[in-house]
């Protein structure tokens, strides 16, 4: 046997040991002084690239309001502005009452008018109007309200790294809120609509949500958490002002109580209470769980109430969810209060509470899907669209953001994030933690709306938190095993994936958000022109003051705001009769009924809107095939092809909405308006070239007014393309552009044995030559063929429909037309 110790040969080694070190109240102090200065200079870093992104547009594009709705908003800041900071605020409350008398704005939707104070919500228009009060009357700064509204989104999305900072931070600790930072930064969720220029309700909704929803958690982390549970209910509240996605909101706390209240009640029956819990150990009181809830509720309440677009009946449609779960939290708390006054018996019987609830919320829900109305109703519109992707009518459905996403869409949000996950959300409910229940219902409640509609990924925020928990979690519990080569290689694995989750993120999201701002890229992919700016800048100041312009809806805020004349329909789509009724004169084959349909709400203008690509060709003439006197005339003839929607987001692409929407199927749609088809043609190599395009497949009103044969004339893109063709090509140049789908005759000679007389035979063929093939007419019979080529022979459109006369086409690429309408025609015979 050999004695330990001494360290002689053969003496057993010491087994080893851990060494404990102990840091004095100073070095302690500063360790966490030397931690949270690293933890704020990250954020801070995070912040400012966050910050950058956002202002990023407005730096490289100028200052111009985005897309639609900011213009409406900006009106509307403007309008209030002229009125005053406190009439302003008074008008919009009052329900649009000025001096004791409802205001009616007929600038929009002509001749009936729209009272915006009740058809938009105010928060976005309030703040612009706040902020300009306090920095340009009492601070006396030289700024502008547009200079305002197109800042103010991007600092304000950009303050979203906070505030998700605090979210992730109260639900997992101060690391678990600094990846959700970081995320955030470039998380499309926020840069689809967070940068400058976005003057609308979803940029700073994106701040207020998680703002509102960690103060929630607050509360429930402490011990006095009414003072917070009010604060949260104030913040929350205010998502009504803001947009009208509130109802999302709303109804996920609504879930979050309805679910906590059946377990709380049940534990109470069973007589095994698990006490709540938050993630890092700290107990809930069931009454403070759901008494928080209770005041967020009234929160909601009391912001509906003040909100003429709402009122407080919105409590029992919009937020349906959220007051069934607020009357079943009400009836929790007084029983768990009951068990603690030791009304034992009367806890027993909350299974019959159970029961009856239950029952309750399945009758109520049941009849108001079967639309009668007990208590609560299902909203209609969007909302229902939302809710139920079948719903969607053919308005809803022409709009591109209530399309389906794609997987891809969803990766490009989430990145690789789903392992993550997956692993927050299970191990947050499996704990009882009533914050990560709060947080996973809002979590996959927003994957399934984002999935039926793809502008709704904007609600994923608390997707983020729960994603970078499970890291956190699964890091930690390697931490934990002690260093060897799995856990390092498990860390390695899941930084690196977590690191290519924030690239795939960030390479979907700042392209988006460096994009040129719509008004000077109306197409996709957006290609910068000035355009529409032009033709703005015209009708304001060519056309007469109380002119009223008719276009498809997306315009409308437009002219009306940018161009200043009256509009017939807007983004609003307040009136869908009225859209109906422009859809119809758009689609309507008959030039009568269309200047009757525009005669009958005042139009005075026509303003359309096709994006086109020119290019060169070389055609052999249509007098190629034949041979006089043994002699082939074989010429060829160069000219401008125009690639119709190349890029897109025409009017010529939207007809297929404004013929639905007119009361076509989409079978009808498909077979006699519009189709899609692929032109086939020789390249100078010998081999082909495909065209994927739209074509038309009747002279309907709005055809004969985008692919009128003037208007390109007047393109500087055309221009250059005839020029490129003069010194590029022998080739007979044609100075006339043809539209790709356009035929032209091609003569060919056939004799007749009885006479030596010639005979012409005319055909119509593509100008691209070998084939033109719609697919709904593919097999069918020839002379169907050759009707539909006579229909697109360029004859057919050198001109204008009658009463109908080009007075503008824009510069510098001809896209937007503008034509002034003579109804005197009407007393003439029309085609």
């Amino acid at each position: 046997m050999v004695k330990a110790g001494g360290g002689k040969k053969g003496s057993a080694a010491k087994s080893p040991t851990k060494t404990r070190v102990s840091l004095s109240s100073a070095e302690l102090r500063e360790l966490r002084s030397t931690q949270w200065f690293g933890l704020l200079a990250a954020l801070a870093a995070v912040f400012t690239t966050g910050l950058y992104i956002r202002l990023y547009p407005a730096f490289l594009w100028g200052n111009y309001i985005n897309e639609f709705d900011p213009y409406i908003r900006y009106y509307l800041t403007e309008f209030m502005l002229k009125m005053g900071a406190i009439k302003g605020i008074e008008w919009w409350l009052s329900g649009g009452l000025i001096n004791g008398h409802l205001y009616i704005n007929t600038h929009f939707w002509y001749p009936w008018g729209i009272n915006w104070a009740t058809t938009l919500s105010p928060g976005v228009s309030f703040t612009g109007l706040i902020l300009y009060d306090i920095l340009v009357k009492h601070l006396h700064l030289h700024l502008t309200l547009l200079s305002i509204a197109v800042y103010t989104p991007g600092i304000v999305n950009a303050l979203s790294v906070l505030s998700m900072y605090y979210l992730g931070s109260r639900f997992g600790g101060r690391y678990v809120g600094l990846l959700t930072a970081l995320m955030t930064a470039f998380s499309l969720i926020f840069l689809q609509r967070g940068e400058a220029s976005w003057y609308a309700d979803a940029t700073l909704f994106q701040f207020i949500a998680p703002l509102g929803m960690a103060l929630f958690i607050e509360a429930l982390r402490q011990r006095n958490w009414i003072p917070y549970a009010i604060l949260a209910a104030v913040v929350n509240g205010s998502l009504v002002w803001f947009w009208g996605s509130f109802t999302f909101v709303l109804n996920a706390y609504g879930a979050y109580a309805i679910l906590l209240s059946i377990y709380v009640l049940y534990r109470l029956y069973k007589g095994r209470v698990i006490p709540l819990r938050v993630t890092d150990g700290i107990s809930v009181d069931p009454v403070n769980a759901l008494g928080t809830y209770t005041l967020t509720y009234l929160g909601f309440a009391a912001f509906l109430a003040m909100t003429p677009r709402y009122r407080l009946h919105a409590v029992l449609g919009l937020g349906a969810l959220g007051t069934l779960a607020v009357l079943l939290a009400v009836v929790a708390i007084i029983v768990v209060m009951l068990e603690r006054l030791g009304a034992r018996k009367l806890v027993t019987a909350s299974k019959y509470v159970i029961a009856a609830a239950v029952i309750f919320l399945v009758i109520v829900i049941a009849l108001a899907l079967s639309g009668i109305s007990v208590l609560i109703h299902i909203p209609g519109g969007k909302y229902l669209a939302a809710l139920f992707p079948t719903a969607r009518s053919a308005l809803v459905q022409s709009v591109a953001e209530h399309s389906p996403s794609t997987a891809h869409q969803l990766l490009s949000t989430t990145g690789y994030t789903l392992p993550f996950e997956v692993t927050g959300l299970t191990y947050a409910l499996s704990t009882v933690d009533v914050a990560g229940l709060l947080l996973s219902i809002t979590a996959v409640l927003s994957v399934y709306f984002a999935s039926g509609e793809a502008w709704l990924t904007m609600l994923m925020f608390a997707w983020l938190p729960v994603a970078a928990y499970g890291l956190y979690l699964i890091i930690k519990f390697v931490a934990r095993r002690g260093v060897d080569v799995i856990g390092l290689l498990t860390v390695a694995v899941v930084t690196a994936l977590f690191a290519v989750s924030v690239i795939v993120i960030a390479q979907s999201s700042v392209p988006i958000a460096a994009a040129p701002q719509q008004i000077v890229s109306t197409t996709e992919p957006a290609i910068p022109s000035s355009d529409w700016l032009d033709a703005l800048y015209w009708i304001q100041y060519n056309t007469p003051h109380d002119s009223v312009l008719a276009s498809w809806w997306d315009y409308g805020y437009w002219l009306a705001i940018m161009g200043n004349r009256t509009s017939l329909a807007d983004n609003s789509t307040v009136n869908g009769t009225q859209i109906k009724l422009i859809a119809t004169a758009f689609t309507s084959t008959n030039v009568t009924e269309s200047l009757e349909l525009l005669r009958s709400v005042g139009a005075d203008y026509v303003v359309v809107f096709l994006p086109y690509y020119p290019f060169p060709i070389t055609v052999p003439s249509p007098m190629s095939a034949l041979s006089i006197g043994g002699s082939s005339s074989q010429s060829m003839v160069a000219l401008c092809a125009l690639y119709p929607e190349y890029p897109t987001g025409g009017d010529f692409v939207k007809s297929y909405w404004m013929s639905t929407i007119s009361g076509n199927s989409p079978e009808y749609t498909n077979t006699h308006i519009l189709s899609a088809a692929e032109i086939i043609s020789s390249t100078p190599t010998g081999g082909t070239a495909t065209y994927n395009l739209y074509v038309p497949l009747a002279n309907t009103t709005l055809y004969r007014l985008l692919f009128d044969l003037e208007a390109p004339a007047y393109s500087i893109n055309v221009d250059q393309c005839l020029t490129q063709i003069r010194t590029t090509t022998t080739a007979t140049p044609l100075t006339l552009p043809l539209w790709l789908f356009n035929t032209w005759p091609t003569y060919s000679q056939s004799s007749s044995s009885s006479s030596s007389a010639v005979h012409l035979v005319m055909t119509f063929q593509p100008i691209l030559g070998q084939s033109l093939i719609p697919p709904p007419f593919v097999g069918t019979n020839t002379t169907l063929l050759n009707e539909l080529y006579f229909t697109w022979f360029y004859g057919n459109w050198l001109t204008p429909p009658p009463g109908f006369q080009l007075v503008y086409v824009s510069r510098p690429n001809g896209w937007v037309l503008v034509y002034r309408i003579n109804y005197s025609v009407l007393n003439s015979t029309l085609s």
